[in-house]
Formats: structure tokens, sequence, C-alpha cells
């Protein structure tokens, strides 16, 4: 079956073919970022081009891209596809012209303008859920700041997308132990600052990141990096602060549990349920939000091929066309670790009230019609894709850029292999039933289908 990363191509072409490049919008010593808007679609990403000669660490560049091909997470920026020709990489990026979360808290520290409580934990739920997606997965980030967060947008309703994977590590277990100094001083736990470490660094750096909210400055501070170290390491830190003044002591005791040695500190799970978190969070406990479960019913009744191209549309959603799914999402994620269960989903349709029973068997299959990547679980673009309505969302434009992602030798035509290679039948019977489906597509009977069969087959359907 399909999964999210099919939906990202690899290319060795020019780029210009396919983006105009508007303006530049960022720089650094690997390269630049620019807006750039899709030729075929008219639709805007950013994009990261990086100088092959100038790319210290090629290492890190590629574990970025491939953790950025893995995730699926509301909170974690969308890589939608790369290019690569003698000269640059290129990667199209999810566009977030809210600037840094970095930017956004040294501009309210220097108003007198700090988050509120409610503010902090809304905004520590959203970073919260991302990195416990993460380390569900066994991936730790190991540079969590607010420079590597996101704003999606100027708006008062952005949501936060987590970046920069360069220095992340997938471990072999959730136990799994690290070496070496790495990270941004301010954020590192002090077992970093000695060497041998787990994943609970990252929920240090979470620490510091809402302290840093609160009161608009770090816990940790020296202009010498050796002090700096030492009060990190010395657990040196207070809450005098005037802003603390107003802050409540749940507040502060969280922190507290989180600036303690790594044994006795707590994991991401355990702070996403803490009354604090969940008290203040817009979309705690058991409210359900209104979700359409008739337009999931629905969907699960659609045909491979149908559903492959609304996960595309659904994964190439920006964050202003996902807010209301992101928000549902959230309502029924009830461990907030960025995937739904059967349970969860079960959970979320039993408070919903339909005008007909629904079946345990029934459950099962809806479950299983919209699990496309078949690994149990309901992922964020999986969700989407079965909440979304196909007829209003998918125009002409996405199914053209859908079938150049299937076009995979770039021939202007999908034979049958290419076919297979995006839904990936799992045994024979599938292939056989794919084919029908194919073959329903091929209009002309000359076994491939061209851009006008695909657009004209998809609407039959």
């Amino acid at each position: 079956m399909f999964k999210k990363s099919d939906f990202i191509g690899t290319r060795t072409e020019e780029i210009d073919k396919y983006y105009t490049f508007i303006k530049e919008i960022g720089h650094g010593s690997y390269g630049h970022v620019f807006r750039c808007q899709n030729i075929s679609t008219g639709n805007v990403y950013a994009c990261k081009k990086f100088d092959k000669q100038l790319i210290k660490n090629k290492t890190r560049l590629k574990t970025e891209i491939n953790l950025l091909r893995a995730t699926d997470h509301p909170n974690i920026i969308k890589l939608y596809e790369t290019f690569e020709d003698k000269q640059y990489i290129y990667l199209i990026m999810e566009e977030c012209n809210g600037g840094e979360l970095f930017q956004r808290l040294a501009l309210n520290a220097k108003n007198n303008k700090l988050y509120t409580e409610k503010d902090a934990a809304k905004l520590m739920k959203q970073i919260l859920g991302a990195v416990n997606y993460l380390h569900h997965h066994g991936i730790c980030h190991r540079d969590l700041k607010p420079e590597n967060i996101l704003l999606s947008s100027m708006s008062d309703n952005f949501q936060l997308k987590l970046i920069d994977f360069g220095l992340s590590k997938v471990l072999k277990t959730m136990n799994g132990t690290m070496k070496g100094e790495v990270g941004t001083v301010y954020y590192m736990a002090p077992e970093v600052l000695k060497g041998k470490y787990n994943i609970k660094c990252d929920v240090w750096s979470c620490g510091v990141i809402l302290y840093i909210m609160l009161c608009g400055n770090p816990p940790f501070y020296s202009k010498d990096e050796k002090t700096l170290k030492e009060k990190i390491c010395n657990f040196e830190y207070d809450f005098n602060h005037p802003a603390f003044n107003k802050v409540s002591e749940d507040a502060k005791d969280l922190i507290r549990s989180i600036f303690v040695d790594s044994k006795r500190r707590p994991n991401i799970s355990d702070i996403l349920n803490t009354s604090w978190v969940k008290e203040n969070a817009p979309n705690a406990g058991s409210d359900y939000l209104n979700i359409d479960w008739q337009k999931i019913i629905k969907y699960s009744k659609l045909n491979l091929v149908q559903k492959s191209v609304i996960n595309y549309r659904a994964f190439h959603m920006n964050a202003n066309e996902s807010q209301k799914f992101i928000e549902m999402f959230k309502s029924i994620d009830e461990n907030n670790d960025g995937v739904l269960t059967f349970d969860e989903i079960k959970n979320g349709m039993q408070n919903c009230k339909f005008n007909f029973e629904i079946k345990e068997n029934d459950l099962i299959k809806i479950f299983n019609d919209m699990d496309t990547d078949k690994n149990g679980l309901i992922n964020y673009t999986e969700f989407i894709a079965a909440l979304m309505d196909y007829e209003k969302n998918i125009k002409k434009e996405h199914l053209i850029e859908c079938f150049q992602n299937y076009d995979e030798d770039r021939s202007g035509k999908i034979d049958f292999n290419e076919f297979c290679k995006i839904l990936r039948p799992q045994n024979e019977e599938e292939k056989k039933e794919l084919k029908i489906l194919y073959d329903q597509f091929d209009d002309n009977g000359d076994g491939e289908i061209d851009i006008d069969e695909f657009i004209q087959g998809f609407k039959k359907m």
C-alpha cells in the first residue's frame, strides 16, 4: 500500500522547469532559502538551496532529508520534493511566513508582552506533541530551541513547525544512549555536556523553551561559556524574574521537574499529561470537536487510486487549509503521540451521534480503509484525507501535480509498473485488482495512461 513518503519526489532535473524563484527570504553558511512557485499549480513553497561545494557535513543533510521524508505530524515541517543538479541540492518545503519562534519571543520580551500561561501551554502542547511523536518513533532531535521552531503564518491562529533535523539521531531502542556534545549550549542538558545521554535531553530543552516563554530570559545564562556550562551542570536557576510573580506554582513545578538529573526527569508523555498542560490546552480532555464521521465512512468506500490522489492532496495542504483538521486530530489523539489508534478512532466516533448503528466489524473495516500504509495506525495525512471534502478540494491542477508524481520516468505517461510503485500491491490478488483499476483509466487501451486519461478517470470514479 502507499505511504506519505511516496508523495515526496526525488528529481535529477533542472528545477527551473518546475519552479519559479520569487525572492530570497533567508541565507546561511549552508546556502539560501527562497520563496518559490510551482509553475503547474501556482502553489507557493519555501526552497532551501544548498551549494554542494559548501556543504561541510553531507551526512547531516542526508539525515535531515531522510527524517523529513519519514515524519508526518502537524507540527513538523513538511518536505514536498527534492532536486539535485551538478552544483546544487534543492529542498521544496512547506512555507512558514510567520518567522522563528525565537524572533516572536524576542519581540514579546522587548515590548514587555510575554505570553500568558494559557498561551504558553497552548504553544508548548504543540512543541511537546511533535517531540513526543519523534520519541515514539525512536528519534531524538538534539537541537530543540526557538530558532528551530517556525510559525506557520503571521496570524494569531498560527501553528508551530519543528525544523532542522540535521543533528537528530535515530535510536535502536527508546533507552538507547548517545555520545558527543551536540546542540546549542543554552538549551543543552547537563548530561549532554558530560558526554553521555539519552532521549530525555530533548525534555530538558523543552523546559528551557518553556522558561523563556514565561519570562523572556533563559534559565541558565552567562557570557562566559565555561561558567554557563557550570550553571547548567549545577542546576543553578531561579524564579526571581518579576514575570514569575504572575506564574502559577503548577508551571513552576513543571519546570522544577524538568531541571533535574535525567534519571528523575519525566518523559515527554508524562509532561503532556500534567494538569498544567492539559488544563490550559485548547483541545484537552474529552471535548471532541464536530468531526464529520460520515465523510470518513464515505472515504472508506473509495478505491485505492482515489484514496492515493486524496492522500496526495491532503499531504500538500498548507497550514491554513489544514488548520481545522489539526484541531480535530488533536482532539481525539488522547495520548498526544501524533498517531491515532483504533481505540482513539472508536472513542471519537462513539462521541458522535449517528442515525444508524455502527457495529464493531464496520469500525474495524473503516479503520483499515483509512490506514493506507497498513502500519496499524492512522497518521496525520491519512486522517485529513479521510475527512477532506475531496470533491471541492481536488482541482485539475492538483490532479496534474499528482500525475507528475506518479510519472517516475517523466515520460508524460504512466505505465503499470509506475502505478504499482506508488500503490504497492501486497500480493498477486491485489495486483490483479489494481490492474482492473488501471485499465479503467487507460481509456484508449494503449497500455499507458496520459494526463487527460488520468484526470477523466479520476472524475468518473
